[in-house]
Order: structure tokens, then sequence, then C-alpha cells
């Protein structure tokens, strides 16, 4: 009863978790996305200003 079993002598890392950061990748995507779209419309209307 009094016995440490062998799972109990490991030691164990203690790693963090490290998450997935692709969403950050797809937010500056649709962000890249949304300022060409934006871009593209100013650019439009400027030339048939003209």
């Amino acid at each position: 009863m009094g016995e440490a079993s062998f799972d109990d002598l490991i030691p164990l890392a203690d790693v963090p978790a490290t998450g997935d950061i692709s969403i950050i990748w797809y937010g500056a995507t649709l962000l890249s996305l949304a300022g060409l779209l934006v871009l593209s419309i100013l650019g439009r209307k400027k030339t048939q200003d003209d």
C-alpha cells in the first residue's frame, strides 16, 4: 500500500498548450481582401468621375 508505483516515479514534462493560431491568418487574409475590395471600388469611382 505504501509503495509508489512505477508511473509515479517517472517525472513528466509540464508543457504549456500551444493552441492553433490559424484564426489569426484567416483574419489577416479577410482584412487584406477587404482592403483590396475597398481600393478597387474607390479606383473605379475615381476613373468614372474623370
